[in-house]
C-alpha cells in the first residue's frame, strides 16, 4: 500500500476498494433479478479482477511481498463476479 503501486490514478487502491465494495453492497439491494444494475456490478467486477491480476503479479515479481488483505479482496471480487453472473440470468 506504501509502494509506488498503492495509488491507481492518484486514488489510493484502498479507496477504490471501498468504493467498489460499498456498490457491491448496494446492487443486491436495489436490484431486482435482470437489473441493469446487475450488469453493472458485472462489469465493475471484470475491471476489478483485471486490476487485482496486475496487483498479483506486482506483489509477486516486483515486490516480492504479499498481502493478504488484496489476495482476499481478489478472491471476494471473484465471488461477486460469479454472484452477478448468476444475478444477470
Amino acid at each position: 500500500m506504501r509502494s509506488a503501486y498503492g495509488r491507481l490514478l492518484g486514488i489510493p487502491n484502498g479507496a477504490l476498494g471501498v468504493g467498489y465494495f460499498t456498490g457491491a453492497a448496494i446492487v443486491p439491494l436495489l436490484a431486482g433479478r435482470g437489473s441493469a444494475l446487475w450488469s453493472v456490478l458485472l462489469a465493475a467486477s471484470g475491471v476489478a479482477l483485471v486490476l487485482y491480476a496486475y496487483l498479483t503479479y506486482l506483489q509477486a515479481a516486483v515486490l516480492r511481498a504479499w498481502c493478504v488483505w488484496c489476495l482476499s479482496s481478489a478472491a471476494l471480487t471473484g465471488a461477486i463476479l460469479v454472484a452477478a453472473l448468476r444475478a444477470q440470468a
